[in-house]
């Protein structure tokens, strides 16, 4: 199917005309874009990456390198603040922070950064793809010389920080050389459970924020906030063998590191500080754009108290900084600048917090909140404070949410119905879908894009597959989008717009790749807790099963049990789980030749094929096996969002 490519209307324009004035930025200060520029070393011309067959784009900048900022000339379907952060995005190329430290940056939504040491090369926060990180180290070797990787760090459990690991060294590589990787305390705990436990819902709703089904270019996704794009690839982490849990100093390789627990972007993150150099990487604790208390792909909300007290103690740890850099954009060069940009990223967040706490205290509601704070100048006038990826309207909810949970006060909201029985009576009491949606479009003429969508939402989800309205919301989020400062909010309207012209299919991630924890590195514990998640309540409704399981590959074999009783997976180690009545049946195997069974699904020519493997043996009744593999759900990584096309007929408690 062609896409649809929609021009801005008289709305639009008018809109992004007035934003040059009624945004309170200085356009003419190029400063920041400057320093984008500075230590410029070397970029390969053609940045594409391909997939191993040559068939597809792992990740390409061909569309982002015609990006280039002059006053005034701005696509009338973009914000021209968000068109001059794209074109800032789009220098890339590797770069000299300073004398130990350097940076590829502007080839993969995160930055790589590479520490010259007496040997070799420490490599912090290796992109999210193999593919995309060997690329850049290609880079890396071809201009600062073929040296060795000796240590690794994460800095926090996003997959963008740590999924190109094996593009740097390979897995056997880094144990048959006891390679050192550092990561933050509870790092590997937080990877699952934001990557693995919620990661398929996390991986659908994340294309819609990233914008990675959309075409590159001025009416699409021009820019990701904190760099261009996501990329696809395989994405893997190496466990990490070194755990830091304060403020800690560590000579690698005769370059000294200091590294500080900072919760804030992530709870296990970390930052880090060179003192040769003066240069203190803030990994994503700041960037050049409004910080994400709550992220649209959705996550647990961030403490934003906590991570403005982090950067806040950063400061104190290292007064002397200079320069800074961290996990995105460019750095933040000269004492004064850093400690000025730093302290401001501190009272942002504050600002945000205190400010969402005292409305709350007097009354108010969460979408009140977000419609009331707005930054004062002093911050808002700053580029690297705009609301370019977080934003203070979905912030402010976050923080909202935080404290007093999803339930406004309001017993209205307390048991509402079903968004499409909702949808059918708001038609009944609105004089039926005409009149709905000739009332919809007038609005649309008058340029009140925000309240046609939400009218056409109660539509569509009465009528999904109503066409005209399905059309009419597309064109209202397509000007949202035009129109949207924010680089998340611009993707996620677009994606929108896409979805309900049905131009593309709906995708969501590999559930193989894109969490870049498997279930080899996993802890035997929480692989069952994940399989307690895949488990399908209602259909275990009077199921009761034990297996015993012993698994072979560790040094002293582990011996491990799990039962289905009242609708849920219970588990331990041991072979009891102490109110048993079962008769179990015990199975021998290593974890490779379980997540093989797993992922069999119990279909009869796979199953056949694990236990032929010799690494899967049963004791007992083997159907007490089939049972137990008949109960788990698929992860739906591919649901509607905006069409509100039915998702399925799930098993409801009464068994309908």
């Amino acid at each position: 199917m062609m896409s649809v490519v929609d021009s801005a209307t008289a709305a639009t324009k008018e809109a992004n005309a007035a934003f040059y004035t009624t945004s309170g930025l200085n356009f003419h200060d190029a400063s920041d874009l400057e320093s984008g520029h500075k230590g410029f070393v070397a970029r390969n011309d053609d940045c594409t990456v391909r997939t191993a067959d040559g068939a597809g784009e792992i990740w390409t900048s061909r569309e982002f390198d015609k990006q280039v900022w002059k006053d005034g000339a701005v696509p009338p379907t973009v914000n021209p603040s968000l068109w001059r952060e794209a074109c800032k995005n789009s220098v890339r190329g590797l770069f000299r922070v300073s004398e130990h430290v350097y940076q590829v940056r502007g080839q993969s939504l995160s930055n790589m950064t590479i520490l010259i040491t007496n040997t070799g090369y420490v490599i912090i926060d290796p992109n999210i793809s193999a593919e995309k990180a060997a690329d850049n180290m290609e880079l890396v070797r071809k201009h600062l010389g073929d040296k060795p990787v000796v240590a690794m760090v994460y800095s926090h459990a996003h997959a963008d920080h740590f999924g190109g690991a094996e593009g740097v060294v390979s897995a056997a590589e880094a144990e048959r050389r006891s390679l050192p990787i550092y990561a933050p305390d509870t790092f590997v705990e937080h990877a699952v459970s934001e990557n693995i436990f919620a990661g398929p819902a996390m991986s659908r709703r994340a294309r819609f924020m990233y914008g990675s089904i959309l075409p590159h270019g001025s009416t699409g996704m021009v820019d990701c906030a904190l760099g261009k794009t996501t990329e696809t690839g395989t994405v893997r982490m190496i466990p990490p063998t070194i755990i830091i849990k304060g403020v800690e100093k560590h000579v690698i390789d005769g370059l000294e590191v200091w590294f500080q627990i900072a919760p804030g972007e992530a709870p296990a993150n970390m930052h880090l500080y060179v003192p040769e150099d003066k240069v203190f990487f803030v990994a994503d604790n700041a960037y050049c754009a409004l910080q994400n208390v709550y992220t649209i792909r959705g996550a647990m909300t961030r403490n934003s108290r906590q991570w403005s007290l982090s950067l806040r103690a950063a400061l104190q740890h290292f007064p002397e900084m200079e320069t800074l850099c961290g996990g995105h954009n460019a750095p933040v060069f000269g004492a004064a600048e850093v400690h000025g940009y730093l302290t401001k990223q501190a009272d942002v967040l504050k600002y945000m917090h205190d400010e969402t706490l005292r409305l709350m205290n007097q009354g108010y509601t969460p979408v009140e909140i977000a419609n009331l704070i707005e930054l004062p100048p002093s911050l808002s006038s700053e580029w690297y404070c705009r609301g370019y990826y977080g934003s203070v309207k979905h912030n402010v909810r976050g923080i909202y949410t935080f404290y007093l949970g999803w339930y406004d006060a309001n017993p209205c909201h307390l048991d509402p119905l079903m968004p499409r029985e909702s949808g059918v009576k708001m038609l009944e009491y609105m004089g039926g879908v005409e009149a709905v949606m000739a009332k919809a479009q007038a609005d649309f003429d008058q340029g009140n894009y925000r309240w046609v969508v939400q009218v056409l939402d109660h539509v569509i989800w009465a009528l999904p597959h109503h066409a005209a309205a399905r059309q009419l919301a597309a064109k209202a989020y397509t000007q949202l989008g035009y129109q949207a400062e924010n680089a998340t909010w611009r993707n996620a309207y677009l994606c929108a717009a896409q979805e309900l012209r049905g131009e593309a299919a709906r995708k969501g991630g590999d559930l193989s790749t894109t969490s870049g924890v498997k279930f080899d590195i996993m802890d035997v514990p929480t692989v069952f807790d994940l399989l307690g998640i895949w488990l399908n309540g209602p259909r275990a409704f009077g199921v009761s099963l034990t297996i015993q399981w012993t698994f072979t590959d560790f040094p002293q074999p582990l011996k491990y049990t799990a039962a289905v009783r009242n609708g849920i997976l219970a588990h331990n180690e041991g072979h009891t789980l102490g109110t048993d009545t079962d008769e179990p049946i015990e199975i021998i195997a290593t974890r490779a030749a379980f997540q093989q069974m797993l992922m069999s699904k119990g279909e009869p020519e796979k199953v056949e094929e694990v236990l032929a493997g010799g690494n899967f043996a049963v004791e007992g009744d083997f159907g007490v096996l089939k049972d137990f593999l008949s109960l788990f759900d698929k992860p739906n990584a591919s649901f509607p969002i905006a069409s509100h096309e039915p998702i399925g007929e799930p098993v409801m408690a009464n068994g309908h």
